[in-house]
């Protein structure tokens, strides 16, 4: 079988989930697939990974079914591998795990120039493992080894932040490496099932002087730390309202998905830093965009401990552009987003009792232009093509 290409269009095989779960790296899959369709320029495909990873509870039926989709995926991925291509196909793993670069570097060797191989990094590492259980070789170090092993098999790579690009610019001579944020311009989103949420969460903030949002797929851990700073987020927390107890000061806390793990420690924060539930909105759903939670009145933190291209505030800074930002110094921030030291609830507390007091002491307003980042995709897309069309 020949896969030919026989138009002027700039033919794209994508490798990525998609929501749900509503997490960056699915949501970006998601909307770029939908934009590009729309776009005469570009043939768009896309071999979906979402139903192999283990994330459920292990049954006889669960295993049998995992190992059906498995079994399909390694056909689709054969089909890849051994049919030939007429003309320059790109082949785009978006994704955070070794096995898409592992992938992508077979594709390389057996395709040759005949396609053209790229992955975006969204973040500083990879998980090690498709399997979660493996949890003592998971993740490792992204750019001593895997640049040095796989990333040298793709043609270009897409850097969701500066950090990213300025890290793989300078060991990656014969790779394109460009900045281009997981953002493109996209639709109203908002689901019927999503109104019940929004309704009772408009309640809530109409209720208080003040509410700081924070917004997570799931509670995650890097080196003993708390990832995505649940922990930082609750302490500045704690020392607002003892700080103001005469304030009706409140918290949403919005997370994706929560085990039972993640539950007992999300309960033992509270206890530690003696937050009574009354003050906290909590929301548990896996299927809502962190942007519908944010009105231009409100302020959303994100006290990461290691960041990437996080879409959650672009989406924020594109829909709701006089909503105030905040988050840690971690990686570098677009200008208007107030930063606050990494790991350090004494200075993001600092940074919201500043807020309360005057919302408009620091000048933090934002100005991007949303289209340019969907035509920068495009743009890099063919420039691959430039000799081909």
């Amino acid at each position: 079988m020949n896969r030919k290409n026989k138009s002027n269009k700039t033919p794209i095989i994508m490798l990525s989930k998609i929501p749900p779960p509503y997490g960056g790296v699915t949501i970006f899959a998601s909307r770029i697939y939908y934009y590009l369709q729309e776009d005469k320029d570009f043939e768009i495909s896309m071999v979906l990974l979402n139903n192999f990873s283990i994330s459920g509870k292990l049954s006889l039926i669960y295993i049998f079914n995992l190992i059906f989709e498995f079994l399909k995926f390694i056909l689709k991925i054969l089909n890849l591998l051994f049919f030939s291509f007429k003309k320059k196909y790109i082949f785009h793993y978006n994704g955070c795990n070794i096995i898409g670069f592992i992938f992508l570097m077979f594709l390389k060797i057996r395709h040759g120039n005949n396609i053209v191989t790229i992955g975006t990094i969204h973040g500083h590492q990879v998980n090690f493992m498709i399997f979660p259980f493996f949890n003592n070789i998971k993740e490792i170090n992204f750019l001593k080894i895997i640049s040095k092993i796989l990333l040298k098999y793709c043609d270009g790579l897409m850097a969701t932040n500066h950090n990213i690009l300025e890290k793989f610019s300078s060991n990656l001579t014969k790779t394109k490496v460009e900045y281009l944020p997981c953002y493109i311009p996209f639709k109203n989103e908002q689901k019927k099932e999503d109104n019940k949420i929004l309704y009772e969460l408009n309640l809530y903030k109409k209720s208080k002087i003040r509410s700081y949002i924070f917004s997570i797929w799931k509670i995650a851990f890097h080196n003993k730390v708390d990832l995505y700073g649940l922990d930082i987020f609750i302490e500045a927390f704690a020392k607002i309202i003892n700080c103001y107890p005469e304030k009706n000061i409140g918290a949403i806390i919005h997370i994706g998905k929560l085990d039972k793990k993640s539950e007992i420690y999300l309960n033992n924060l509270l206890l530690k830093f003696n937050i009574n539930r009354e003050n906290i909105f909590l929301i548990l759903n896996k299927n809502i965009f962190t942007y519908l939670l944010v009105n231009n009145n409100d302020v959303f933190v994100r006290p990461t401990y290691l960041d990437g291209g996080p879409i959650s505030l672009y989406e924020i800074q594109h829909i709701s552009p006089k909503a105030t930002i905040v988050a840690s110094d971690c990686a570098k921030r677009i200008d208007g987003i107030i930063t606050f030291r990494n790991r350090s609830a004494e200075s993001l507390f600092k940074i919201l009792k500043k807020l309360l007091n005057n919302p408009k002491i620091y000048n933090n307003k934002i100005n991007f232009n949303i289209n340019c980042y969907g035509e920068n995709y495009k743009s890099f897309y063919k420039s691959f093509f430039i000799n081909e069309h």
